[in-house]
């Protein structure tokens, strides 16, 4: 049996009914996410593309863009979190001379994927997200490509992993290896013009989560085949939301776009009869004595012969008409706000505390259907591993070796660490006025007992904050035995003085 080519595969796994619909809601909402493919071999330049009568579904996705990114990515925190353990504090302490904890690493690896217009990408991922519910990204060279589903095509299977993904990209003709030239078709080929270059990332059928990349030019390989250990295949392909069965996600334009239809056929409507309206035709009575050319050239408060009565004019507009139109269209813009978080706000600071974070974190996942956790899933932890692996040699290892386990924390549950100290801090605060107001009401109220009744209540771990009954009585213990040998001391102190003053008297 002759295996499938890469290019074979990648026309196998396309669906173009999606693709059809995808450019329609990008029409809807950011045209040049997903422009209406144009296929001619002269064009040169960007694709044309095609806009809608209404541009309030851009502002809708790009606001709901900017929040999710400031969300998903917090500036100034870092957007994962490693379980604190033993294996993996011992394992820091052997990477190098001065020992790194775990927040300096996080800390790190969070910023690299800044760099190199990192948060421009990002934007560009959810954005496309929203718009067609599926993106690529790859990490290479230190720095994020985002792809969308007209350069790539995958299958998953029944629970949503990816069992085969193609992506094609275009590259110039001067950077395809001289080896491979002499195969292709270069007849007539300009350094400037481009191939198309396919990738194909398979996953290994042994139960170790392991990929193998190889490219493909025209059916013949190039270079060689790469395999990449659990998670480190740096093809990361995400979904806004994805249902079991179905190899490609669904976005949040799908689910409205119900509202987007009609408030694109509305806006539609209503532009063109806006225009139609201001069209005035004036009107001369047949056989009447009046010259119409001259009335057609008259100068503002020039003097023309003609009979009043018929002469007059027309328009074909309705007030009511474009005012009707104008409440339904305010009416869809209300819900679509509404599902895209228009009037909810985001603190616009450098710093937002993780307090504001995680609360604004709930407010989206209740909003969008628990896409933020989702995406926290596919996105987060594979990127996380990624950077970890560039941050050191010895941590990449570890990983592709599977000797340390990484437990990564996404999501809410990465925003837990920061919490601690906000928590501890409410905590204070609301004991400072609650003790000395219950010492003075009652001698009666158990003063430990509502200290562990706040911190518990906020959220506090105990273990972490407050000593133990044993170090409590190891602390006595010690401040005893120190007490008892100061006495001593003291006691010794004034017997030599004692001493000192009998001789003094012979």
């Amino acid at each position: 049996m002759i295996d499938k080519t890469h290019q074979t595969l990648f026309e196998e796994y396309r669906d173009l009914r999606l693709l059809n619909k995808f450019e329609q809601y990008s029409k809807w909402t950011v045209a040049s996410v997903f422009p209406h493919s144009m296929k001619i071999d002269d064009l040169q330049g960007n694709d044309v593309i095609e806009r809608d009568f209404q541009s309030m579904g851009a502002v809708l996705v790009n606001n709901l863009t900017a929040k999710l990114c400031k969300l998903l990515f917090p500036v100034g925190l870092s957007f994962f979190k490693l379980k604190d353990t033993k294996e993996l504090k011992q394992f820091l302490g052997s990477l190098g001379e001065r020992k790194r904890t775990l927040t300096e690493i996080e800390n790190t690896c969070s910023e690299r994927i800044l760099m190199n217009a990192g948060y421009a990408q990002l934007h560009q991922l959810i954005k496309t997200l929203i718009v067609t519910g599926n993106a690529l990204v790859v990490r290479k060279e230190n720095k994020l490509v985002v792809y969308t589903p007209r350069n790539y095509s995958l299958l998953r299977d029944a629970d949503g992993t990816v069992l085969d993904m193609v992506l094609c990209e275009q590259i110039s003709y001067d950077r395809v290896p001289v080896d491979i030239k002499a195969f292709i078709n270069a007849e007539g080929k300009e350094p400037r013009d481009t191939v198309d270059m396919y990738t194909r990332v398979r996953r290994i059928k042994d139960g170790s989560g392991r990929y193998k990349v190889s490219q493909q030019i025209e059916g013949h390989q190039v270079g060689d085949e790469v395999i990449f250990a659990q998670n480190l295949c740096p093809y990361i392909p995400v979904a806004w939301s994805i249902v079991n069965s179905d190899s490609y996600g669904h976005g949040l334009v799908e689910d409205l776009a119900g509202d987007f239809a009609k408030l694109s056929c509305l806006s539609e409507a209503l532009a063109k009869y806006e225009i139609d309206a201001c069209r005035v035709v004036n009107l001369v009575k047949s056989g009447s004595g009046g010259d119409i050319d001259a009335l057609a050239e008259a100068e503002i408060g020039e003097w023309v012969q003609a009979d009043p009565d018929a002469v007059g004019k027309t328009d074909a507009g309705d007030a009511n008409m474009i005012k009707n139109l104008l409440v339904d269209i305010e009416q869809i813009i209300g819900r679509l706000s509404i599902a895209f978080m228009y009037t909810s706000n985001v603190r616009d600071a450098e710093r937002v505390t993780a307090e504001e974070i995680r609360q604004k974190v709930a407010e989206a996942d209740q909003a969008l259907g628990g896409v933020y956790s989702q995406l926290s899933e596919a996105l987060h932890k594979p990127i996380a591993y990624l950077l970890l692996a560039e941050e050191d040699q010895k941590i990449e290892a570890a990983i592709k070796a599977n000797k340390v386990k990484f437990e990564i924390l996404t999501g809410t549950a990465a925003l837990g660490r920061g919490n601690d100290t906000e928590r501890l801090l409410t905590s204070i605060q609301t004991l400072g006025v609650l003790i000395p107001a219950m010492s003075q009401l009652s001698k009666r109220f158990n003063t430990e007992g509502v200290i562990d009744m706040i911190l518990t209540n906020n959220g506090v771990t105990l273990d972490k904050v407050m000593k133990s009954d044993e170090q409590l009585e190891q602390e006595a213990q010690e401040a005893q035995a120190q007490m008892q040998a100061m006495q001593q001391q003291a006691t010794a102190l004034d017997a030599s003085q004692a001493a000192g003053g009998m001789l003094q008297g012979f």
